[in-house]
């Protein structure tokens, strides 16, 4: 069966999900003051209020000042870390979280914060080398796992990150994005069904359905669940989703159920609003010849030919095509450029050996039919018993 891909460039059908790390004033607390550092522990306190409202450079110079007094605050220097990484200043943040690593090497939220910039920074193999670091600190750190884990399935390392997500999931069953990230590297490793129960899961602990149909349907469809598959692809349309590969998607698995012609249907609704969707041109091209909408299948292949002149099979099934309204002189064109490309092809001398049946031409089609069937295609074995001398 014809294996679906899932893309993760353009939509849909499917984003990694990540569970951000809750940074800036979540980690602010308030303290009060009591030692004779009275002075840092108020602009400690000035920051965190700074921070409450949103206003992170003048709670960097309130943990700034703080430090100042007590440059071994690391609390301060924490919260002036998640300040700049509100502000998006990656170098400075790392700065400020390796001194307070330097300090307390058992921070672990430093390392947390330092995997989240990495990763922002695209550096990802640092990012993992942060979550690991943060998981040494605590073995327990869902989180980590669920970052780490996250990166390597965005590395397409499908086996390593099904490891940390099976971590995560023992720590915390019933979060969502570890079941929906654990299905994606089920499904780019083909094993479809544990992608479907992942996705189901995913479903059944709050994921957004919109964001579980489309790809639950592709794994649906290459286990032939096609009307699971239309239940899901038909659910997201009903959403107001509309798109040419969900009408495409629906209409295959309209047509696997032997349903032609809810399945044209989609196929028309996909191609007017991606008019040259390709997987969608060639199905309805082929159930137009199963109909014999011959014209209809020459137009479709006629459009796929522009698209992709060099896929011979296109020039084939239109020259069938062709054959059938008996418009002989463009079957031979369309057969004729297949062998020009290809003199291997058999399926190219047989049916135009059809079509010199057709004209009577007997000795040429003599002529294709043993080269067919020297190429090994049986069916000629028995027209060049019927017909040839």
């Amino acid at each position: 069966m014809r294996r679906i891909l899932l893309h993760f460039d353009n939509r849909t059908i499917m984003k990694l999900h990540f569970l951000f790390l809750l940074i800036g004033v979540v980690t602010c607390h308030t303290i009060f003051a009591q030692s004779p550092a009275a002075e840092a522990v108020r602009q400690y306190n000035l920051g965190v209020e700074l921070a409450k409202n949103k206003d992170y450079q003048q709670a960097i110079s309130a943990f700034s000042r703080a430090l100042e007094l007590n440059p071994g605050y690391t609390k301060a220097l924490f919260n002036r870390a998640s300040m700049k990484i509100s502000m998006k200043d990656w170098k400075g943040a790392l700065a400020d979280l390796d001194r307070v690593i330097q300090v307390e090497p058992e921070h672990q939220k430093a390392y947390l914060h330092k995997g989240y910039i990495y990763n922002q920074m695209q550096d990802h193999h640092k990012a993992m080398h942060a979550y690991t670091q943060a998981l040494k600190v605590d073995p327990q750190s869902s989180e980590a796992y669920l970052q780490r884990g996250t990166i390597l399935l965005g590395l397409k390392e499908y086996k390593k990150a099904i490891d940390d997500f099976d971590q995560v999931l023992e720590l915390d069953d019933e979060l969502a994005v570890a079941y929906y990230n654990r299905a994606v590297c089920h499904y780019h490793l083909e094993k479809y069904y544990d992608a479907v129960n992942d996705f189901s899961s995913a479903l059944d602990f709050n994921q957004d359905p919109s964001k579980i149909y489309l790809p639950r349907a592709k794994s649906l469809v290459q286990i032939e669940k096609f009307k699971e598959a239309t239940h899901d692809l038909t659910a997201l349309l009903d959403m107001g989703e509309k798109n040419a590969e969900l009408y495409y998607l629906r209409g295959y698995s309209h047509l696997s159920q032997g349903d032609t012609l809810p399945a044209i249907e989609d196929f028309n609704k996909a191609l007017a609003l991606e008019p040259n969707h390709e997987n969608t041109l060639i199905k309805r091209s082929m159930v137009n010849i199963q109909t014999k909408r011959y014209q209809e299948a020459i137009d479709d292949y006629t459009r796929l030919i522009q698209k992709s002149p060099d896929k011979m099979g296109f020039f084939i099934n239109r020259g069938i095509a062709y054959l059938n309204l008996e418009n002989y002189d463009e079957a031979l064109n369309d057969f004729n450029q297949v062998v020009s490309k290809n003199k291997e092809d058999h399926h190219a001398y047989f049916n135009r050996a059809n079509v010199y049946l057709r004209l009577e031409k007997y000795d040429d089609a003599c002529i294709d039919l043993r080269e067919a069937a020297r190429l090994g295609y049986n069916p000629a074995f028995q027209f060049i018993r019927e017909v040839c001398r």
